[in-house]
């Protein structure tokens, strides 16, 4: 006859139970971690027995208190990362609308990233082309001053004024020398008849002249970028260059988004004004314009410099970058030290399939147009402004080169750049 069964004592009873509840309960806690991702079935009848086995010390065999769990597994795609605005590079913003969890029956997110170089505005004169040297790559010189911080995916020129001849191409080579992609016309009035002459020029040269009439594309790193070109007043009906009319602009940001832009970059000519930049027109004008559908938003004012911010769009909440007046990049006249400054302004973009546009950094490089005295005749070309000036530049011009440099930098100050160099 076999060893009766020693009862098992109310102490080992609920040391058991207390354990089986334990696994029961962290079960049910993986459960509700896991959520829908896992479906977790458990057969409840076992898990009563296991615990009244337990409870009840006359039962009879070894009890063997059983889970039975059926784990279905979802698979899905990883989500596109978001980055929160104001978190993607140092000091960026990001437009959030339109994105969506992903599941496993769509696609992932397409992101391709670019870097944008927008510069001040290019006033071609005669001045300016009496004091490039007469040499094969004379015109080079206006511009190697600036030239190792044009490094961008796409380095963008706002035009001022357009060729005056046929044979005037000088300055298209000087662009090119410098490493300019693209130019945008930026001007008060249409570039009329010598619309074709600088067009000419500038693609002989490689360069796109972009922007003007209904605006116009080119593809960047797989991004396809879309420019546009306006003016704050002016004729509403000029065919290249149109004063700003709400209606016509939105019209034209649509119309560029259906022919397939991801990046919208609207280059306005602000109205010349003693006051302080920005009007409230001007503000009005900009927000309308980032309600609208444009991403980057780069003003042009005659002897003015402006910062940059960014605008929220009231309806979608995506943001766009404001860029209020880059200044001058390079120009004969000089009576007033704000007609000397100017700077470049670096912009990271992101494109993502579902989120849209975003930023990352936003930098810039303040600029100086230096008017060398050569025995009366002045030899001007554009350098960086806070860099050491060249050893050739007399102590008027360093002092003068200072003052403009604190002019650019007190006004970007307000905004969200960073200075680059």
């Amino acid at each position: 006859m076999g060893k009766k069964r020693k009862p098992l004592s109310a102490g080992s009873v609920i040391a058991i139970v207390a354990g089986v509840l334990a696994t029961a309960c962290a079960l049910f806690a993986m459960i509700s971690i896991r959520g829908s991702a896992k479906i977790l079935t458990m057969d409840a009848e076992h898990l009563v027995g296991a615990v009244s086995s337990f409870m009840n010390p006359q039962t009879q065999g070894t009890v063997q208190p059983q889970v039975t769990a059926n784990v279905v597994a979802t698979v899905q795609a990883a989500a596109p990362t978001v980055v929160p605005n104001g978190q993607n590079g140092n000091n960026g913003g990001g437009n959030t609308q339109g994105g969506t969890a992903n599941t496993a029956s769509e696609p992932p997110a397409i992101i391709r990233n670019l870097t944008v170089t927008l510069t001040g505005k290019l006033v071609i004169d005669a001045k300016l082309r009496s004091s490039v040297p007469n040499t094969q790559n004379g015109a080079a010189t206006l511009f190697e001053g600036i030239s190792d911080a044009l490094h961008a995916d796409i380095n963008v020129a706002l035009l001022d004024t357009a060729a005056e001849s046929e044979n005037s191409d000088w300055w298209a080579h000087a662009l090119q020398h410098a490493g300019i992609d693209a130019a945008i016309p930026a001007a008060k009035n249409s570039f009329s008849g010598s619309l074709e002459n600088t067009s000419r020029a500038l693609n002989s040269c490689g360069i796109g002249l972009t922007g003007a009439g209904n605006g116009s594309m080119m593809t960047v790193n797989g991004v396809s970028v879309a420019f546009l070109s306006i003016a704050e007043t002016g004729n509403t009906a000029d065919a290249q260059i149109p004063a700003y009319d709400m209606n016509a602009a939105r019209n034209r940001i649509q119309a560029l988004r259906a022919n397939g832009a991801q990046v919208v970059i609207v280059a306005v000519n602000w109205r010349k004004s003693t006051a302080a930049i920005p009007t409230d027109h001007q503000k009005k004008i900009a927000q309308e314009l980032c309600d609208a559908g444009a991403d980057i938003i780069a003003g042009e004012r005659e002897g003015a410099v402006g910062h940059a911010e960014f605008l929220t769009s009231a309806g979608s909440g995506r943001q766009s970058l404001v860029i209020w007046s880059m200044g001058t990049l390079l120009g004969s006249a000089r009576d007033e030290r704000s007609q000397v400054s100017g700077f470049l302004m670096h912009v990271q973009v992101s494109y993502n399939s579902r989120t849209g546009v975003s930023f990352g950094k936003i930098e810039y490089t303040p600029t100086y147009i230096w008017g060398q005295d050569l025995s009366g005749a002045y030899r001007y070309r554009v350098i960086q402004s806070a860099v050491a000036a060249p050893a050739e530049m007399n102590t008027k011009q360093s002092e003068v080169m200072g003052r403009a440099l604190k002019l650019v930098q007190d006004e970007m100050d307000k905004g969200i750049a960073l200075q680059r160099y």
